[in-house]
């Protein structure tokens, strides 16, 4: 059974943490990812910016 999840908070360090180790499973399908942005390009570049702490996000980019 595969999932789909939707999360807010994402951009913060347990956020990120959080996403990190979904991106891991792989019962999860895609990540519906809530970010305060001006848009979607800025919310994405946090989002990458915070994943960095934890691995590199190139690897589960399809799931975002």
């Amino acid at each position: 059974m595969s999932h789909n999840i939707f999360l807010t908070g994402g951009t913060g360090y347990l956020g990120s943490y959080v996403v990190a180790r979904l991106l891991e499973r792989p019962d999860v399908e895609r990540l519906y990812l809530m970010s305060r942005a001006s848009d979607r390009d800025e919310g994405t570049r946090k989002l990458l910016a915070a994943l960095q702490l934890h691995y590199q996000p190139e690897e589960f980019f399809d799931k975002l």
